[in-house]
């Protein structure tokens, strides 16, 4: 897996010194450092063909972060179909390399921790807008798919909010905490580890959707090195699609990590003009990034009393730009990735990366260009993404914005 090893549909660029690498509309962002490769043997298995109740049962609080507009209905069906490529397709697969006939739906993978909190990498659910344009798929396994290819229902959770988010380049953390829609039922919340540090060499096993396929469970893995404060490095056999795979104690089944980062997934074969899975030495390559599940932390907000109103949708005005994304209802949220990222602090007084002024609120970071997020009252009224070296852009918003919802 590349170093960051999230499929996303986005064109080559530059984010935080690594490369988001592009492939087909079904793509894994991928960082230069290297996302993810088999180390020795392929350990990984489809969860039907694992004999370990252990591992089996841990893999039902599994769950795939799939784009719903490629979840369709299926008339007279309680059942969603997926619309993906194979990996074959995705990825131009030389013959003989596994899994080559399974569909390649899922960007990232996520993990319950309680009954409605999922946790996946920071680097799959950035803002708002990744958070309504996924859903979080339990059970999608192969041997559960059916003809054609599609999940139930009761099985697919949106995401309702981010509860805490960093993909910082200060402390290397890269986690996402979510709320899903509902509860999640007939699933228990994977015990994770709460103080402390996992063994140097300690077995591994990781649960996700390598390549974006359907879940697998690999093990055969163990902890390589231990020095870093936020991650460890380990030779699991993980790919692109498995970044916020729950890396877990292969004895206990206690999380102890996040898959975040790791070697490049495929060699390109250019005389056979196909690609094939990068085989490393257990010892060898880079080692795939786990961030450390003790260093994730959120809150859940307490509910709003049922007398504070929220701004409506349709009595915020819109102002003619692209690029202008309106909310309301929405409790902001996030750890910024750049403390030295340039803000708007034009007649507001700042605190860190937050400015206020009165009942108004306006928070700001650097991560492909500058994002200004602006609040009234703790909720969320637009957010704009722009060049950082247009900072008058941004105050001509906050100001169009504080004097319509005065």
């Amino acid at each position: 897996m590349k170093p960051v090893k999230a499929r996303r549909n986005l064109t080559i660029l530059s984010i935080l010194g690594a490369t988001l690498a592009v492939a087909s509309p079904f793509v894994r962002a991928q960082a230069t450092d290297s996302p993810h490769v088999v180390y020795g043997s392929d350990d990984r298995q489809d969860v039907s063909a694992v004999t370990n109740p252990l591992y089996k049962k841990l893999a039902q609080s599994s769950a795939g972060m799939i784009p719903a507009s490629t979840l369709s209905t299926i008339p007279g069906s309680t059942r969603l179909k997926i619309t993906a490529p194979t990996l074959q397709l995705d990825q131009n697969l030389c013959p003989g390399e596994r899994f080559a006939d399974q569909l390649t739906a899922a960007y990232c993978s996520g993990f319950l921790i309680g009954s409605d909190i999922l946790v996946t990498a920071g680097h799959c659910i950035e803002d708002a807008s990744d958070c309504a344009r996924f859903r979080w798929v339990f059970d999608f396994q192969q041997d559960k798919l059916g003809t054609p290819a599609s999940v139930d229902s009761s099985n697919v959770y949106s995401c309702a909010s981010i509860l805490n988010q960093e993909l910082g380049a200060n402390t290397d953390n890269d986690f996402a905490v979510i709320k899903l829609d509902r509860p999640v039922v007939g699933r228990e919340p994977l015990q994770i580890r709460k103080t402390g540090k996992i063994e140097l060499g300690a077995n591994l096993i990781v649960i996700g959707n390598p390549s974006g396929i359907p879940t697998k469970i690999a093990g055969g893995a163990k902890v390589r090195s231990n020095d870093e404060a936020a991650f460890f490095k380990a030779n699991l056999d993980t790919f692109a699609g498995n970044s916020g795979s729950a890396v877990l104690d292969a004895t206990t089944g206690v999380v102890e990590g996040i898959l975040v980062r790791g070697e490049d997934d495929y060699i390109d074969d250019a005389a056979r003009g196909c690609s094939h899975v990068n085989i490393c030495t257990n010892d060898g390559c880079r080692g795939e990034d786990v961030t450390r599940i003790t260093g994730v932390t959120y809150t859940v907000p307490s509910p709003r009393p049922s007398a504070s109103p929220t701004p409506s949708p349709s009595k915020v005005p819109v102002i003619s730009d692209g690029e202008l994304e309106l909310r309301s209802n929405a409790m902001f949220e996030a750890i910024f990735t750049d403390k030295t990222a340039p803000v708007m602090k034009v007649g507001l007084f700042g605190k860190n990366l937050g400015y206020s002024s009165g009942r108004y609120k306006i928070s700001g970071a650097a991560l492909l260009g500058c994002r200004m997020i602006l609040e009234k009252d703790d909720v969320v009224i637009a957010s704009h993404s722009g060049s950082c070296k247009k900072p008058q852009k941004f105050m001509d918003i906050i100001r169009y914005y504080i004097q319509q919802t005065r």
